[in-house]
């Protein structure tokens, strides 16, 4: 075997006359064939598993594999009980077909159940699940209609201070936002979030079965 072999390019699939130019200069034309009896052996006439998959008529070059990413839409929305309870919900969808929707209830103290900090809420268990589904290398678009988590987390805005109750999850969501290859925002009218503004009221209204106030709206 030629030594300084570039394994990278015999495992994409380049046969012996093509690693005589890049890789096997100085090895004679019999090594190489050698060389291609052996890959025969092993990965069967059609060679190594390539990404490879097309050949360019006119060049006759193959053509590389160019991962064509996918455009994730996440909406989300929150909704709060004042000095009560909050709740989120999203919705991840890809094209016309959804590929999950949750919603539940804000981990908060009644005193810091505010809008705010159930929006922010529901963004943060969005990403995670996108993380966690191995959809971060994807092109993500998240829509919501909140001005605030818009502009502070893809227009620069500032938190005016750390004690706000929504900080640490600011925090969380800029920090996951730095592990997604393709993310964009985009600021929605609220009629255009429907779904996910249910879904953060059947959230809160979840926390509130027991609540006579509750019952008595609906």
């Amino acid at each position: 075997m030629a030594k300084g072999l570039n394994w990278e390019r015999a495992r994409l699939g380049r046969w012996p006359k093509d690693l005589c130019k890049i890789g096997l200069r100085r090895a004679p034309l019999a090594r190489a064939n050698r060389l291609k009896r052996d890959l025969e052996a092993r990965h069967g006439s059609q060679g190594p598993a390539s990404p490879v998959r097309r050949i360019d008529p006119k060049t006759g070059r193959a053509i590389p594999y160019v991962h064509s990413m996918r455009t994730i839409e996440v909406y989300f929305d929150g909704a709060a009980y004042l000095w009560k309870k909050a709740g989120y919900g999203f919705v991840v969808k890809e094209g016309r077909s959804s590929l999950t929707s949750a919603y539940g209830a804000v981990p908060c103290s009644p005193q810091t159940s505010t809008c705010n900090v159930a929006e922010h809420y529901a963004l943060y268990k969005a990403l995670l699940w996108l993380i966690e589904n191995n959809l971060a290398h994807e092109k993500v678009i998240v829509l919501g209609d909140s001005q605030l988590v818009f502009f502070q987390l893809f227009r620069g805005w500032k938190c005016r201070s750390p004690r706000l109750p929504y900080y640490p999850y600011m925090v969380a969501n800029k920090n996951l936002l730095g592990r997604f290859k393709t993310i964009k925002g985009r600021l929605l009218p609220r009629a255009q979030n429907g779904r996910a503004d249910k879904l953060s009221k059947k959230g809160l209204l979840a926390e509130f079965a027991d609540e006579p106030l509750i019952k008595q709206r609906h």
